[in-house]
């Protein structure tokens, strides 16, 4: 018996091809943005409390909220 199959082609279906072509092109963006995490590393390492008030105002500006940064400092 010849079982019918939903996609019957050598190559993949073209969905698959057009995500393969986005995470290719995402690896791209991702190794730009690796080299500019190193250097925010670097600069993490030695200064911690900046990078932690960066990341809180980050997610302050993400929540909709922006607090003074007079009220930021002492966060």
């Amino acid at each position: 018996i010849n079982e019918e199959k939903p996609y019957s082609s050598p190559l993949p279906p073209p969905y698959l091809y057009y995500s393969l072509m986005y995470v290719r092109k995402l690896r791209r963006k991702i190794i730009k943005k690796k080299r500019i995490f190193a250097c925010c590393f670097v600069f993490a390492r030695r200064f911690p409390e900046i990078i932690r008030v960066l990341q809180l105002f980050h997610l302050l500006l993400k929540n909709g909220l922006v607090i003074a940064q007079d009220e930021l400092w002492v966060l």
